[in-house]
């Protein structure tokens, strides 16, 4: 028997990630059920306006957002940064992957959060860590693959390397950020009764291992995924209906939440009015001010 709630519900993540290892991360744990407040520039994360397209919808931007709600404000800004801390106070972890230094430039650093909020779990995103000789260099999925040394073992003998034509380092980041996150909300005692979780290595039945090569929609057709519910369908405002990543994870008595992309903006009333207590005259200054914007203030749309 299912509650129709994830084992985080009741927790409260702010998403500042971009492109995606971090809005990845995130996205994990809004599918085990954590509202997820994604904090995107004015006009959208770059993201949004990276092909491939899907009936004017960005299939990137939809893979590692959906589910989550959209909060459009200006950081740079006094008044941005003010909603920003006092979010920080009733959340229960931060996610960030700018280069190391930056969040600390922008005034959220780990040592003002913790005195903000006490209890909060800040999860750093970056190519070489927080700390290091590499460490404020910037990195990108093909840069980690060649440094790795996994591009020298992809392709055949002789030939040169090869970058994997999937971003396994993005990947494989986002999901140790989340198993850190959880283990962090683990610590403090929040997890609950324990739950089984069923995890799956495919079997031809025959000992033999073998598996057709598809292509990339001949595997999108597979009927495993989707009736595993790793693939899913879900509604979208730009192309109707779209496939996204589903449940993963498994658990025995929660079902994965997932849900739809929001527009830019979708939620600001939601989360400053509802959640932070501003009032409509204070919300319309922000927008007046350019502080915050949602679609209806952009002549155009992704795609």
């Amino acid at each position: 028997m299912t509650d129709g709630k994830g084992p985080l519900h009741g927790i409260r993540v702010i998403d500042l990630g971009r492109h995606q290892a971090g809005p990845r991360c995130a996205q994990v744990l809004a599918r085990l059920g954590a509202e997820v407040i994604k904090i995107e520039r004015l006009g959208g994360e770059e993201t949004r306006y990276h092909g491939p397209w899907v009936r004017k919808q960005s299939a990137y931007w939809v893979q590692y957002n959906s589910g989550k709600k959209s909060l459009s404000m200006d950081l740079r800004t006094e008044e941005g940064k003010t909603a920003l801390r006092k979010l920080i106070k009733i959340s229960d972890v931060l996610v960030q992957n700018f280069r190391p230094g930056t969040i600390d430039e922008m005034g959220f650093g780990y040592d003002v959060l913790k005195t903000l909020n006490p209890r909060i779990i800040m999860v750093n995103v970056s190519a070489y860590g927080q700390f290091g000789p590499y460490r404020d260099q910037i990195g990108y999925d093909p840069i980690g693959q060649t440094m790795s040394g996994i591009a020298m073992v992809t392709g055949e003998e002789g030939m040169p390397p090869i970058r994997a034509g999937v971003p396994i380092i993005d990947r494989t980041t986002a999901l140790h950020s989340a198993i850190g996150t959880l283990a962090a909300l683990y610590e403090r005692n929040i997890s609950g009764e324990g739950q089984s979780i069923d995890v799956c290595l495919a079997d031809s039945g025959y000992d033999v291992v073998a598996a057709p090569v598809n292509t990339i929609p001949q595997a999108a057709q597979d009927s495993h995924p989707w009736e595993r519910r790793a693939m899913v369908e879900v509604p979208d405002f730009l192309a109707g209906t779209i496939a996204v990543s589903g449940d993963f994870w498994h658990f025995s008595r929660t079902p994965a939440i997932v849900g739809s992309t929001p527009k830019v903006g979708e939620h600001n009333e939601e989360v400053l009015g509802d959640l932070l207590g501003y009032s409509e005259e204070e919300i319309a200054t922000l927008y007046a001010n350019d502080v915050i914007g949602n679609s209806d203030h952009y002549d155009t749309l992704p795609g």
